[in-house]
């Protein structure tokens, strides 16, 4: 409507001369200012989104062994970490189940560090829970209610079902000479701060272990 209102075109012959008013002058700065903003955004976006690096031929079958200890992280079951040997009191037939694998999240980037050309991380995040035998939750929720064992209350232990994931997260220096665990974390889902983690018996731990003597049992 507004083009038409601005647009005065002579009808006498075929080649109607249009003329430019002051509106078609401000509805084309309006579109160059629109066209230039979703330019900026663009380019913005194009700036913040990476490439995948260029692996070198020498370093690519360290990646697929990075690749494999993914894959077999995605693997690992719901385990009982650990069982109570008691048979009475609040604590009799606890166990502490770990697993299955719920995600896992894995990269490689240009290393920034003079120990590799590549660094690589794996983080996994895992279900665990603690459980009770439901007569002995029964007994002793009304005593041990209040009671904190570590940081968290016996009821929340025991009667809130699962807790909030485990978070591993294993870092890794990777190139010619081979894949090498530089050094590995842990946390609770929604914690921001990892703590140190060592290697122990776990699934994730036995498949980075594993992966690792794999690498290098190839180099040799």
């Amino acid at each position: 409507m507004l083009i038409d209102q601005a647009v005065s075109a002579s009808a006498e012959d075929d080649d109607a001369a249009f003329t430019i008013t002051p509106q078609i002058m401000k509805l084309n700065l309006n579109l160059v200012r629109l066209l230039a903003g979703l330019l900026l955004a663009t380019q913005a976006f194009s700036q913040t989104t990476q490439t995948a690096p260029k692996i070198d031929e020498k370093s690519q079958a360290v990646v697929d062994q990075l690749r494999a200890i993914v894959k077999e992280i995605k693997k690992c079951p719901k385990i009982v970490l650990y069982e109570s040997k008691d048979k009475e009191g609040p604590f009799a037939g606890m166990r502490t189940y770990e697993g299955p694998t719920l995600n896992v999240e894995w990269d490689v980037a240009e290393s920034k560090s003079t120990r590799s050309p590549y660094q690589g991380y794996v983080e996994a995040h895992v279900a665990w829970e603690f459980w009770l035998p439901r007569d002995v939750y029964e007994k002793y929720k009304g005593k041990m209610g209040n009671r904190v064992i570590g940081n968290l209350g016996y009821i929340k232990m025991f009667g809130g079902g699962p807790q909030p994931p485990l978070v591993y997260k294993y870092e890794f220096d990777l190139g010619p000479n081979g894949l090498e665990l530089y050094r590995s974390f842990y946390r609770r889902s929604g914690e921001t701060e990892f703590e140190d983690h060592k290697l122990a018996g776990g699934c994730w731990d036995e498949a980075v272990k594993n992966g690792l003597s794999g690498a290098g049992d190839r180099q040799q």
